[in-house]
């Protein structure tokens, strides 16, 4: 395992990972250093609220581009990635459009049926979010694709000030969920502001090459793909995680949400410290390796083994101490909070050692297999809560919901590694 370690840090792929995990592990010491000071600065209901405008919109910013953006890493051509970025802003810009009509002529039946009516008034502010992510998101592939990963962590840090502040500020001035909300608005523009501030600065003759390189019409048709099996399993993924959001809501109440919105961001800040600066690098080097013909395996399998072994520690640890830990750090209001986190433990570890799956899998174009996952994961996850909320506790259904998921996580896994045995780059089809 050691020869291993040092054999990655003799390459680039380590070397990129550690740069992006500076970034974010910055950013993360931002948003954890101000936690505890959110939690007692707003009520769980707040971030109830928060995470029901989440619930929202969060499943339609990974499409809003209609996923041509996950295409910018493939081409051979550097004009026809520069084309494929231009057709994922208007793709960004059509859809934040379109929500825009869609809240203003239903907002408050949407809000009704997420059990929430005061929700209507901040539905205005998710066609804003859509449009910063979205376009913060394609620029993201882009600058995978040129391998200029200090920019992400530069943006990462700005938005997580910049999102921290604002929450803070106005929590101290009682603006209740608006503080929220309105924070994690500004932090979304900051990041995309950023990034597109520096990427245009640098590489403006680059992306204006596209002018010159087969039309938009043609890139959409060739990479089609993306849009047919990616952007179903994009949403669905979305609202997968989105169901336990809908589902504590309508049974158990807006304080169950805030329960469960803190507990899932206290978890997902460690995971995604490593999967989301390893997804963008696993993505990278295994378009590379497919140019090149050699198969993904060793790379998937490395990466998920080691992935597992290095994390199981903290995993224990922390299903040790999550309750007691919450009620320390964050009031002894939240301990229900670290209940939850604690039956969710599992599940974020399953997530992590899919990272290099999820990564790998539009590269070996398997999106057909992987939509058909995506249904299956679904389908047990809401069976599974609805199974676990019958005992009448909102712990009961996330720990039914949370052993759905690890199942459904170790079945991508497997299906992803039986794809890339013995395939090698020039094979791969959808």
């Amino acid at each position: 395992m050691l020869a291993r370690l040092r054999a990655l840090s003799a390459g680039s792929t380590l070397r990129s990972v550690a740069v992006l995990m500076t970034g974010t592990l910055l950013a993360q010491v931002i948003t954890i250093s101000i936690t505890p000071i959110l939690s007692r600065l707003y009520a769980p209901a707040d971030f109830g609220a928060l995470g029901l405008l989440n619930a929202v919109v969060m499943p339609l910013i990974g499409v809003a581009a209609l996923r041509y953006d996950m295409a910018i890493v493939i081409p051979r051509e550097e004009r026809d990635a520069a084309g494929l970025l231009r057709l994922s802003m208007l793709c960004v810009l059509g859809l934040s459009g379109l929500l825009l009509v869609v809240i203003a002529l239903g907002r408050a039946p949407i809000a009704e049926a997420l059990g929430e009516p005061l929700l209507a008034e901040w539905l205005w502010v998710a066609p804003m979010i859509l449009l910063a992510s979205g376009s913060y998101g394609v620029l993201n592939y882009w600058n995978t694709r040129q391998k200029t990963f200090r920019r992400l962590s530069n943006a990462a840090v700005l938005a997580a000030g910049g999102s921290g502040g604002m929450k803070v500020g106005l929590g101290l001035l009682s603006f209740g969920a608006a503080g929220l909300v309105f924070g994690q608005l500004l932090g979304q523009i900051v990041a995309s502001v950023a990034l597109a501030w520096q990427t245009l600065r640098v590489e403006h003759r680059a992306l204006g090459g596209a002018q010159g390189s087969a039309s938009l019409r043609t890139l959409a048709r060739r990479h089609s793909d993306f849009p047919i099996y990616q952007v179903p399993i994009t949403l669905l993924n979305g609202l997968s995680q989105s169901i336990p959001v809908y589902l504590l809501g309508g049974l158990f109440g807006s304080a169950s949400v805030g329960h469960w919105a803190l507990a899932l961001m206290v978890l997902t800040m460690p995971v995604f410290l490593v999967s989301g600066a390893l997804r963008q690098v696993m993505l990278q080097r295994g378009s590379e390796l497919q140019h090149q013909g050699q198969s993904l395996l060793p790379l998937l399998g490395r990466s998920t083994a080691l992935l597992a072994l290095a994390s199981l520690p903290v995993l224990a640890i922390g299903l040790w101490i999550a309750p007691a830990l919450f009620a320390l750090v964050f009031g002894a209001e939240w301990q229900a909070a670290g209940e939850l986190a604690r039956a969710m433990g599992v599940w974020q570890w399953s997530a992590l050692i899919s990272t290099p799956a999820a990564a790998l899998f539009p590269v070996l174009r398997i999106q057909g297999r992987t939509l058909v996952w995506q249904l299956f994961a679904i389908l047990l996850g809401a069976g599974a809560f609805m199974f676990g909320a019958e005992g009448g506790a909102s712990l009961d259904a996330i720990t039914a919901y949370s052993a759905a998921m690890v199942l459904s996580n170790l079945a991508l896994i497997l299906m992803v590694l039986l794809s890339a045995r013995g395939r090698r780059g020039g094979d791969a089809s959808s």
